[in-house]
């Protein structure tokens, strides 16, 4: 951390660019980086009488920066009453983290933005009530190594690894590239109910369809009745894992002349897309229901959910928004 400016230097500043000195000579003499010198002729001497004598002007800049350093550790970290609630709503019932919040505050009501780290910091110094609704509050990130032993073993037929899927995929340069998923329920059902889960890489646009069981018809039919629907340019490939539920990803090839890849086997974090979303599905739908008795309304809930979101990775833009600026562009 750089050391504060002592009053002594002060002097030195001040009497020095009255005798016309640079900044960078007065930097040098001090061993000061040019930037502190120039930031404190601008923030200090410019408000003070400039005719005066150096020595008062010195002393009366020196005090305006002690003052300043005073207050800083008792500003509010959230200007007004007004922040304070809208952001409370925002994290409990939005379900929004602070960044997004900053983010969508920034692009849409500039003269009340505030950064996330002053909302982390207002939370966990004056609303400790709000820190179970941040995410991973409470709980361990597993390591990207972590193997599942129980995983049922490859398609039959030939895969494309991820390792061969096109920079320009992988980079989200274009629309029409894919991630799929499975989400099961309870282990302790009796039900075979799983939701397919997928996620369109650029825009980050989520879709949750139930399925009455994960064999790999019925979820590969979903996934062509779903593609079908859509233009030919928003239905270019789709990355799934390794699960048996995808042994028959050949008919989309065939049948939709889509390319398919395929992760490394316990490698989920390489569609990472997809995991993200199953998260924000979570927070509607637990592990630890059974995804028979999840009404319908809450899937499209969780779905409306994320599509709304505003994302820092697409400038707070919505998902929503940007595949239907897709679609239409498609359509056209």
């Amino acid at each position: 951390m750089t050391k504060k400016l002592s009053l002594e230097e002060r002097r030195i500043i001040y009497k020095f660019r009255r005798l016309g000195a640079s900044i960078r000579s007065i930097a040098r003499t001090l061993g000061r980086s040019p930037s502190t010198i120039s930031y404190e002729l601008k923030v200090n001497a410019s408000v003070v009488d400039r005719n005066t004598d150096y020595f008062e002007q010195t002393h009366s800049a020196h005090a305006l920066a002690v003052k300043r350093r005073s207050q800083a550790s008792s500003r509010m970290r959230l200007r007004t009453k007004a922040i304070q609630t809208a952001v409370t709503f925002l994290i409990i019932k939005k379900r929004w983290t602070p960044e997004r919040i900053s983010g969508y505050l920034k692009r849409n009501y500039r003269d009340h933005y505030v950064c996330d780290e002053s909302i982390y910091q207002w939370i966990y110094a004056e609303r400790r009530e709000l820190i179970k609704y941040l995410p991973l509050a409470g709980r361990e990130r597993r390591k990207r190594t972590c193997v599942k032993k129980s995983r049922l073993k490859q398609p039959a037929a030939p895969k494309v690894s991820i390792d061969e899927r096109p920079q320009h995929i992988n980079d989200r340069s274009e629309f029409g590239h894919w991630e799929g998923d499975l989400i099961e329920g309870s282990r302790k059902s009796l039900s075979s109910e799983v939701i397919l889960s997928l996620l369109e890489r650029k825009a980050r646009f989520s879709v949750y369809v139930r399925l009455p069981n994960k064999e790999s018809d019925t979820v590969i039919q979903a996934l062509k009745s779903f593609f079908e629907d859509l233009p030919k340019d928003l239905r270019k490939s789709i990355t799934l894992d390794n699960g048996v539920e995808n042994a028959q990803h050949f008919r989309l090839s065939n049948e939709l002349d889509m390319k398919v890849y395929f992760c490394h086997s316990y490698a989920s974090y390489e569609k990472g897309g997809v995991e993200n979303s199953n998260r924000d599905f979570r927070k509607f739908v637990p592990k630890k229901i059974c995804l028979s008795i999840v009404d319908n309304s809450e899937i499209h809930k969780a779905e409306i959910y994320r599509n709304s979101l505003p994302m820092k990775c697409l400038g707070f833009n919505t998902p929503r928004n940007l595949f239907f600026e897709a679609l239409t562009a498609a359509a056209h």
